[in-house]
C-alpha cells in the first residue's frame, strides 16, 4: 500500500504502489520466471495486478517440484517484500501466501499402481504414455492432497490457456476411451 496525492505536490508525499509492484515484479531473476525455466524448474509468475497508485493487490504463482524449493521462493518473497518496504517509509506490503499447488508426485510415489493403471489403459487404446513434470497448477494436484490421488491425463488440448489453445475431436475421443478403460481396469482389481 502507497501513499496518494494530487500528482501536482506529489514530490516527497506520493508513494506510488504501482511503482512498488514493478520493482518487486523487476526482481524476480530471469531464473526464476516460467518464461525462461522449463523441466523441473520452479518459477514465480506475476499472474494478474489491480490497483491503483494507492493500493495494489498482486497475485503472484509459486510453482516448484520440491517443499524446500516452494519455501525458498516464498521467503525469497518475503525478503523483497520487507525490503521494498523498508524502502520506502509509510508504505505496506503484505505477502499473503494461500498455498498454491504442491508435486503431487509426493503422494504418487506411494501409489504407483495409480500411475500404471493409467499407463497401461493408454497403451490399451493405442496411446503411448508420456510422463513429464506439470509445469502448472492442476486440479490432480489439489485432488491428491485432498486424499484423492489424481494423476494429470492428457485431455487433448493444445496450447493450454493460450489465444490459440484448441482440441479435437478425435483428441477428445481419445481421453474419453482412456477413461472407460482406466474404469474397466479399476473394475478389475
Amino acid at each position: 500500500m502507497g501513499i496518494s496525492s494530487h500528482p501536482g505536490s506529489a514530490r516527497g508525499n506520493m508513494i506510488n504502489a504501482m511503482h512498488m509492484a514493478a520493482q518487486l515484479w523487476s526482481a524476480i531473476p530471469a531464473n526464476m520466471r516460467p518464461e525462461t525455466t522449463d523441466g523441473y524448474g520452479g518459477f514465480i509468475h506475476p499472474g494478474s495486478v489491480e490497483g491503483t497508485a494507492e493500493s495494489i493487490v498482486c497475485h503472484l504463482i509459486i510453482r516448484d517440484f520440491t517443499t524446500e524449493g516452494l519455501q525458498h521462493k516464498v521467503q525469497w518473497l518475503e525478503t523483497q517484500a520487507s525490503a521494498l518496504q523498508s524502502a520506502y517509509p509509510g508504505s505496506k506490503v503484505e505477502v499473503l501466501h494461500t498455498g498454491g499447488y504442491r508435486n503431487m508426485f509426493e503422494i504418487l510415489k506411494e501409489k504407483p499402481e495409480i500411475v500404471n493403471i493409467a499407463r497401461t489403459a493408454m497403451k490399451n487404446c493405442s496411446i503411448e504414455p508420456l510422463q513429464s513434470a506439470v509445469r502448472g497448477g492442476t486440479d490432480g494436484s489439489q485432488l491428491t492432497f485432498m486424499g484423492l490421488p489424481t494423476p494429470n491425463l492428457f485431455c487433448g488440448g493444445i496450447n493450454a490457456h493460450a489465444r490459440t489453445e484448441w482440441t479435437s475431436v478425435q483428441f477428445m475421443e481419445k481421453a474419453a476411451d482412456v477413461i472407460v478403460e482406466i474404469a474397466r481396469l479399476w473394475s478389475m482389481q
